[in-house]
């Protein structure tokens, strides 16, 4: 059984080297490495060939391209019989491969493994972690079970219909699942397996409602990292125009005219999520067996604008541009929000805007976008991604959490 890690990287070759190191020191030996640098500034290649190792492949666009087109150009140079793919800020854990292919071989092969996994924060990335944070992601509560466990296509369906309704109750992370080549051979449109500017959204969506067999493993098999360069070190810094730039995804975003009608003013994440779920739609039909919510992505996207609103307050004069994007009914809906807010008080009171962002930050979580997930943070501290790979093993990796109340661990278990 042969394994396929696949990273695409651009310019962060300090990250890429610790991701590397995560494949070199796995105890499974049957496996290659798909590096596909997106036109570097950075030597990448003249690191990868210092290494000495065959079993690692090396491949460079010739011009900068997009996260997506970068993600099918890695996959199309994987030969192994499943694939993984991390970026080249996460890591895999320790005995990663070979917990997936105790599972493969008691499970008869299952064309997708949907695994467990941690999210570590780097040094410098928020402030008020500045050594750097360990956690849980959000699919430590998808399973009722202390063993890998097959998963019904009705769960699937279920977890799949919810991101039709843009709700979360797990973690679009590509690093947590482990992919056999035939399914992703098997979804392949127009040549290409990932679409959209959100790829992640797109496959996962795709292939939690195609794959013939799911296996749900509870163990953490993938270290997701969130650098200061990363995607989601800009957008959790508040700096969502460059994080959407990390991406380059232009051309996709282009892609959606029958969207102009719903399209609305407030986030380009819910937009681009927008996106994903359409591409799954227009390209596999046979999925849709849930309607987008188009009225939710609305919702969500009004209380973004209003919520920006208060935290620039030099942008009131938005306001007006977003009535202009609302239908009627939408107008009767946002006026019976605004008396909720208290809209009037805060427009009299420009600098008074605590109370009112209160308010709309209490509403968002009513909306519940991520419904669902416990998250457990890790006792002591991690100087790096490479000393949790060090130090925390997927078997034991509950030994180590910390603030978790008896309620929350029923729940878990």
């Amino acid at each position: 059984m042969k394994f396929s890690v696949v990273i695409p990287t651009r310019n962060r070759l300090e990250y890429l080297k610790s991701a590397v190191s995560s494949v070199l020191r796995q105890d499974y030996d049957n496996w290659e490495l798909v590096i596909s640098d997106n036109d570097s500034s950075e030597n990448i290649q003249e690191y990868v060939l210092s290494l000495h190792e065959p079993r690692i492949k090396y491949s460079r666009s010739e011009e900068f391209i997009s996260v997506t087109k970068n993600w099918n150009r890695a996959i199309d140079l994987s030969t192994g019989d499943y694939v993984i793919l991390i970026g080249d800020d996460d890591c895999l854990m320790q005995s990663a491969f070979s917990i997936v292919y105790k599972i493969i071989k008691e499970h008869s092969c299952p064309e997708l493994i949907f695994a467990n996994g941690l999210m570590y924060v780097y040094p410098g990335v928020f402030p008020y972690f500045p050594s750097g944070h360990l956690t849980t992601i959000g699919n430590w509560n998808l399973w009722n079970s202390e063993l890998p466990v097959l998963l019904k296509p009705e769960q699937m369906q279920k977890l799949a219909n919810e991101a039709m309704n843009f709700r979360l109750p797990f973690s679009y992370n590509m690093q947590v699942l482990t992919v056999h080549k035939s399914l992703i051979e098997r979804l392949r449109y127009k040549d290409q397996f990932f679409h959209s500017p959100y790829p992640d959204f797109y496959a996962m969506t795709l292939l939690m409602q195609k794959a013939n067999t799911t296996i749900g493993c509870p163990y953490p098999l993938a270290i997701v990292g969130m650098s200061p360069k990363s995607y989601g070190g800009q957008f959790f810094n508040n700096n969502e125009k460059k994080s959407i730039d990390e991406l380059h995804v232009e051309k996709e975003s282009n892609e959606y005219p029958e969207l102009d009608e719903i399209i609305f003013p407030g986030t380009q994440f819910n937009t681009c999520w927008l996106y994903a779920l359409s591409s799954v739609q227009k390209n596999f039909p046979s999925v849709a067996n849930c309607e987008i919510n188009y009225a939710r992505y609305r919702e969500l996207q009004l209380f973004e604008s209003l919520h920006n609103m208060v935290s620039l307050p030099f942008q009131f004069n938005s306001l007006f541009t977003l009535y202009k994007h609302m239908s009627l009914l939408e107008k009767l809906k946002f006026m019976q929000r605004l008396l909720h807010v208290k809209l009037v008080g805060f427009l009299r009171r420009l600098f008074r805007t605590g109370r009112i962002r209160s308010k709309l930050d209490d509403i968002r979580m009513k909306l519940d976008v991520h419904p669902g997930h416990i998250n457990y943070e890790f006792k002591g501290s991690y100087s790096s991604i490479l000393d949790v790979f060090d130090k925390i093993t997927p078997l034991e990796c509950k030994n180590h959490f910390q603030n978790f109340t008896p309620k929350e661990l029923a729940k878990f278990l």
